[in-house]
């Protein structure tokens, strides 16, 4: 049996980690006028890309955080894990994100920060205990955020630089493709315009 004084360590790293902000590993969209056929993103070199995309309005529908090994304590015997979690923009109180897409064009959403807390219906600390039963989990400390948007809030950052940034890094990958001349555009003019 794990002294609880464990949980309360790994409890405060947990805490730390979700309070500092997390950057979403999964989203989804969908077209204003069709909300049955959302799109799904996928990652580029750790960004989020969505397309190709007709023109036109688009809601951010789901986004969402993998689960994640945080840290493990050979001393300890325990894994900090934090479990797959989905926050949907627009539901109890959150704030909702709209994007329009033109012809021939790039758009940047944003750089997305999810800020939640850690909650359990097993313990308040936040934390499963591990199962003793179950040699799977014999060691496993598993950490829940709360999977309610209530217990969230999304930053989205369009500073410029994040976005030269963004765009240089999609390049590399996209260099040899038809996106290469609206990135290339969209950098010429964030770099003009950049102080």
């Amino acid at each position: 049996m794990h002294d609880i004084r464990a949980y309360d360590q790994y409890f405060q790293i947990g805490m730390r980690h979700f309070e500092s902000g997390q950057r979403a590993q999964g989203a989804s969209i969908y077209f204003v006028d069709d909300p049955t056929h959302p799109i799904q993103a996928r990652s580029v070199r750790g960004l989020l890309l969505l397309g190709p995309l007709r023109p036109g309005a688009y809601l951010l529908d789901r986004v969402g955080l993998e689960r994640t090994l945080i840290e493990t304590s050979s001393r300890e015997g325990v894994q900090l894990i934090q479990e797959p979690v989905t926050c949907r923009p627009g539901q109890a109180g959150t704030s909702r994100i709209v994007f329009v897409v033109e012809p021939r064009r790039v758009t940047y959403v944003g750089q997305m920060l999810a800020k939640g807390f850690l909650a359990s219906p097993e313990l308040e600390s936040g934390f499963v205990p591990p199962d003793q039963s179950a040699p799977v989990q014999k060691n496993i400390i598993r950490v829940r955020l709360v999977a309610d948007d209530r217990a969230w809030t999304i930053d989205c950052d369009r500073e410029i630089g994040n976005e030269i940034r963004a765009w240089e890094n999609v390049l590399v990958k996209l260099r040899e493709t038809p996106w290469s001349g609206p990135i290339g555009e969209r950098l010429e003019f964030l770099r003009q315009a950049s102080p």
